[in-house]
């Protein structure tokens, strides 16, 4: 507000405050006369309640306050503020003669409660609870009237940040739909900080200072966000409600003198967007009252009415407004319109109305755990040793499944599965302790608001700031608390400090789908809206089941038409694609390769594979759990040894029980009642893992020479900056020559569900692997199944024909053996591949030549593709040229213009290769996490919030760094400028500079530490331990002596900066030379990095170490 704004930052005392308000000097439009009048001490305690907001509190960063801010700094004693109050020597304005009116009244508790907030009081106040005085009892009442109907609502808060532990804590289960209005928040406040469990929701912010709009739509009723172009304060929603479309339009009007404006602007947005509509509402605060003509006008255009008919806004308590509006066409559709005091808003009280309509809700969320309050482990082990010693005295060997039914039996009984409902706590601090507090606190106030006597106004008082201190007091504990882990392990961190940080949380939703199906006999469509959770959970299983037949990919014919079929479908395989394009090219590059086989798998393997089981890994229900397989580990691990290796030398087959799969639908964006909108996550046994590594582990190390150097995905030593600095620095190779450079961004539908099983058998028949070891691989994949998992209902079961298991070990080295062969067809061409992004790319001397060679090996690479039975989604693939040279390019029938620039691998690169888009949303998205860390760092200690800045924000420049580290020195100002203010908050310390900060922190710069990591990496590349497509960039020269002794590498020669001297291929050997002999010799990898986090180059040639003195240049 302004008045707050006015005295923030100020000098003024607040002993003082009334006298600043009286001054004519600060004031002077403040009518002296009228000092006794209604106007005049309505202000005056605006002011100061306005003032008190902003003053200092004890250096307590608190985000979430209670409903109004602290009057902190005054020595006034609590139990005397009555008498302060009235004294005519504090507040002269106030008319004595006046005490009992409703006006001083009002005055007085404003600056009494606003005060209070802040004392310490230990003695509560003893209150009857009483049912009459609860202030929801009115909404309480209407929930329990309308079970089965939807509440709508609106509340101008007056400021969210600080008020969201109460506003969930109300509202809760008592509203279906929310609007918050005046939320005064910005971007950078997470919307996960403010995601209240079981609804949906949505934002559109102005800034921390007014306005902004947050609606919550509870998740079983289906909705989803209309776009439009206009620029004001609005939310458009469409609300399906049983089979039936409701335009819900949320708005905020900051100013009376704009509403025919918002009026004009919402009415055309109607117009546009309500023809598929019969019912809209529009709700939200107009700041213009329903009488008034802009507002008539509007009704009469528009054929509707405002329901809301009492008071909203008691600003004025002597002439109060009715603002805050639910406004709809079709008033016979609502009922038990109201309005209601929550406590929680300065002025303005909730409005609310009921939609006649029958809604069934969904049930809440159900989790299954095993009870283990009287678990014995001796007790269970000694049963299970019982039981299969049994078995083994009747059979010479002991099947998995077998062994498998054994466990859940003994589990069942020592351990057995139990079902709770879930109901979410927003924060972990607020106890139920706390929450009976908070609730106490909000009748009391209802109670002193409409009595305004002395009793319940001290009651009201002394229970405020009990819940203020509780709240405090709460949150510092469990700060404090934190460990180290708890940064990556602890759930109840990531649900609780995550949100204030970030979005990237994930939140267990309801979800309602809309599924559209044709009418009978007809051509249009019909909707049905699907609640059920099992209904749902097939739905998506067959979604998920048939992603790859929707795709419509052509059927190619066999290879060899002439084979016949038999019992064998390993070498029905074979047989079938023996004259496939690929077989054919990979066994003629692989003549001399020697045959595959599996060995048998040492027990000491088998023993560590189950010790370093990680507990915090999701895993099925039906599976042991993994702290029991830990805590017994030698007594499964001679098991599951002599149970692997039966499969590997003997069965030949895959557990069955190992084959199954729980998935999960994640959403991904826009709409969440719209199935195509969600991606299928497997849930895998985790005994599963432990036979899949044993495979992978042989598997791997046979392949590992044989797949292209180029294939960067999922391989030891190999990441995503590997594969992007391969690529930039050829690009900046043939621009620093005079020649330019495109690359064509492809996009794969469903890459790893289109495997097909019986073309990957015949690769690998081809790659020389055994018939034993065919069958085995063959087992894994077929007869594979998955269900779908909603709450606590399952789809059935569905057989999966295709594709290899996401989520598993040995599925992504899988897909790398099929996609190998496609770098033998592009070997004259350049491509750039990490799992299923493939990139070709050309640097060529003119745009010319660079379109010609795309056209070319695009064509190559999709020939391969559809071969392969994969297909690529044209409209989602892009063209990205160097410079000005605007390209376009034939692809597949497909003209593709280039563009200024595209996200490949999560890294922004433009046509220039400067990164200034890339770096610039880097340091946006860690300035808003440091202004989150700032709001939360008063309930930490030192070591937590060194902890969360190393997580959460420099951590945001640790994402392929040495591809972007060549920027402008502007740029660089900016990243350090960040970490300094991140290093700032950390240490609370506003006086030292950034080089005494960061030998605080004993650390370096952002630069200094990619510094660091690329001579880290000219490490590995001189051992002999980085992939071998880096030395492409990085050619280390030769010598007749010891190798490990030569540190020089060959240094291109270059013609430019940007794309000359600020690249890795010159900058690389030259930091190499500057780093120490003796950090050289390191004896391994992981001393080397211990040691090279202490170095800074004390003469760097890069552009940003070096100094630039103005008219002169670098020197």
């Amino acid at each position: 507000m302004v008045c707050k704004q006015l005295c923030l930052n100020s000098d003024i005392d607040i002993d003082n405050i009334e006298t600043y308000v009286h001054s004519e000097e600060n004031f002077p439009s403040f009518d002296r006369n009228m000092e006794n009048s209604n106007e005049h001490r309505f202000n005056e305690s605006i002011l100061i309640s306005e003032y008190n907001d902003s003053s200092d509190n004890n250096n307590v960063v608190d985000f979430q306050k209670n409903e109004t801010d602290d009057m902190i700094n005054s020595d006034i004693d609590v139990d005397n503020i009555e008498t302060y109050v009235h004294s005519e020597e504090n507040f002269p304005s106030f008319d004595r003669n006046m005490e009992n009116s409703n006006e001083h009244r009002f005055n007085e508790s404003i600056l009494i409660s606003e005060y209070n907030d802040s004392s310490d009081n230990n003695n509560v106040v003893d209150f009857q609870e009483n049912e009459t005085d609860d202030p929801l009892k009115e909404l309480n009442d209407i929930r329990l009237k309308n079970p089965n109907r939807l509440i709508v609502a609106q509340l101008n808060i007056n400021s969210l940040r600080n008020k969201f532990t109460s506003l969930s804590t109300i509202i809760k289960d008592k509203v279906d739909i929310l609007l918050v209005s005046e939320t005064k928040i910005d971007s950078s406040f997470p919307t996960a900080q403010f995601h209240i469990h079981g609804y949906t929701t949505y934002r559109h912010d102005r800034n921390e200072y007014g306005g902004g709009l947050l609606l919550y739509v509870r998740e079983d009723v289906p909705s989803t966000l209309l776009k439009t172009d206009s620029n004001m304060q609005a939310l458009y929603v469409e609300l399906n409600i049983r089979k039936k479309k409701l335009l819900l339009c949320c708005s905020y009007n900051p100013q009376k003198s704009l509403i025919k404006n918002h009026l004009d602007e919402i009415g055309r947005n109607l117009d546009l967007l309500s023809s598929k509509n019969d019912t809209f509402i529009l709700m939200g605060d107009f700041n213009s009252e329903p009488r008034e003509q802009p507002m008539i006008d509007f009704f009469h255009v528009y054929n509707c009415q405002n329901i809301i008919k009492d008071k909203t806004c008691f600003k004025n308590p002597y002439n109060p407004s009715c603002i805050d509006l639910i406004i709809t066409n079709k008033t016979k559709s609502f009922q038990n319109s109201t309005v209601i005091e929550t406590g929680l808003s300065d002025f303005h009280k909730m409005s609310l109305t009921v939609l006649k309509v029958f809604y069934k809700k969904q049930r809440p969320n159900i989790v299954r755990y095993r009870d283990y309050r009287n678990f014995d482990n001796e007790i269970f082990m000694s049963d299970i040793k019982n039981d299969i010693s049994q078995e083994y005295s009747q059979n010479q060997f002991l099947e998995f499944e077998c062994f498998k039914r054994k466990i859940d039996c003994s589990l069942e009984k020592h351990a057995p599965l139990k079902k709770r409902y879930v109901r979410a706590n927003q924060a972990p601090f607020i106890d139920k302790n706390i929450s009976k507090h908070i609730m106490k606190r909000s009748r009391l106030r209802n109670k002193f608001l409409n009595s305004k006597n002395d009793t319940d106004r001290k009651a009201y008082s002394a229970q405020r700031n009990l819940c203020v201190n509780l709240v405090r007091q709460a949150k510092k504990q469990f700060f404090g608390n934190l460990k180290t882990q708890d940064v990556t392990d602890n759930k109840t961190f990531w649900k609780t400090v995550k949100p204030f940080l970030t979005d990237k949380v994930q939140t267990k939703s309801k979800i309602t789908l809309i599924e559209k199906k044709l009418k009978d006999n007809s051509t249009e469509f019909s909707e049905e809206i699907i609640t059920e959770d099992k209904k749902i959970a097939d739905v998506f299983n067959n979604f998920f089941v048939n992603l790859v037949s929707d795709l419509e990919i052509p059927i190619i014919q066999n290879y060899d038409m002439c084979f016949e079929k038999t019992e064998d479908p390993i070498l029905n395989a074979i047989k079938k694609y023996r004259y496939h394009p690929s077989i054919t090219m990979i066994k003629n590059k692989t003549e001399e390769q020697s045959n595959f086989s599996f060995t048998q798998v040492q027990y000491e393997d088998i023993l560590n594979k189950v010790r370093n089981l990680n507990v915090s890994k999701a895993s099925q229900q039906s599976d042991i759990p993994t702290k029991i397989l830990i805590e017994n580990y030698e007594y499964f691990a001679c098991y599951f040894h002599e149970n692997i290796n039966y499969c590997l030398n003997e069965s030949l087959t895959f557990p069955l029980d190992l084959k199954l799969a729980d998935v999960s639908p994640i959403y991904k964006k826009k709409s969440k009642s719209s199935k195509d909108n969600y991606r299928p996550v497997s849930i895998l046994s985790n005994i599963s893992k432990i036979y899949e590594r044993c495979i992978y582990d042989q598997v791997y190390s046979y392949f590992d020479k044989i797949l292209s150097i180029y294939q960067c995905g999922f391989r030891k030593g190999y990441n995503a900056q590997h594969c992007l600095m391969m690529l930039i620095e050829k690009w900046k190779e043939s621009v620093d020559n005079g020649g330019a450079f495109g690359a064509l961004l492809t996009d794969l539908s469903k890459a790893f569900d289109c495997i097909c099983h019986e073309l990957l058998i015949a690769k690998l028949d081809a790659y020389g692997f055994d018939k034993k070891s065919l069958t085995l691989i063959y087992s894994y994949l077929s007869n594979r199944k998955q269900r779908v998992k909603i709450n606590d209902s399952y789809s059935s079961w569905r057989e999966i024909s295709h594709g290899v298991p996401q989520g598993s070990i040995l599925g992504p080295l899988l897909f790398n053996i099929f996609i190998c062969d496609m770098f033998y067809f592009m070997a004259d061409f350049e491509v750039a591949n990490y799992a299923d992004d493939s990139t070709p790319f050309s640097a060529k001397l003119d745009g010319k030549s660079v379109t010609e060679e795309i056209e070319i090996s695009s064509a190559t690479l999709f020939s391969w593709l559809n071969n392969n039975y994969m297909k690529v989604n044209t409209d989602k693939s892009h063209l990205l040229s160097s410079g000005n040279n605007k390209l376009s390019a034939n692809i597949d029938g497909n003209v593709i213009k280039s563009e200024a620039n595209q996200i490949l691998l999560g890294v922004n690169i433009d046509s220039n290769l400067s990164f200034n888009e890339h770096i610039n949303t880097l340091c946006k998205k860690a300035s808003a996490k440091l202004n989150a860390l700032n709001r939360i760092s008063g309930y930490m200690n030192f070591s937590k919030r060194r902890m969360i800045m190393k997580s959460f924000i420099t951590s945001q420049f640790g994402y392929c760094p040495l591809i972007w580290m060549f920027h402008s020195r502007t740029l660089n100002n900016k990243i350090n400028a960040i970490h300094e203010r991140a290093l700032r908050i950390t240490f609370k310390d506003s006086t030292s500079n950034f080089e005494e900060l960061l030998s605080k922190d004993n650390s370096v710069s952002i630069h200094h530490r990619n510094l660091q990591v690329l001579a880290i990496e000219m490490f590995k590349i001189k051992n002999k331990m980085a992939p071998e497509l880096l030395n492409e960039i990085f050619q280390e020269k030769t010598a007749s002596y010891n190798l490990r002794r030569n540190s020089n590498f060959f240094i291109r020669k270059v013609h430019s900066v940007y794309h000359g001297t600020e690249s890795l291929s010159f900058l690389g050997p030259k930091i190499w030379e500057l780093v120490p002999e003796g950090l050289k010799q390191s004896e391994s990898l992981e001393i080397f990095k211990n040691k090279i986090k202490k170095w800074v180059p004390l003469r760097c040639p890069c552009r940003l170490c070096r100094t630039y003195l103005q008219n002169v240049g670098f020197i």
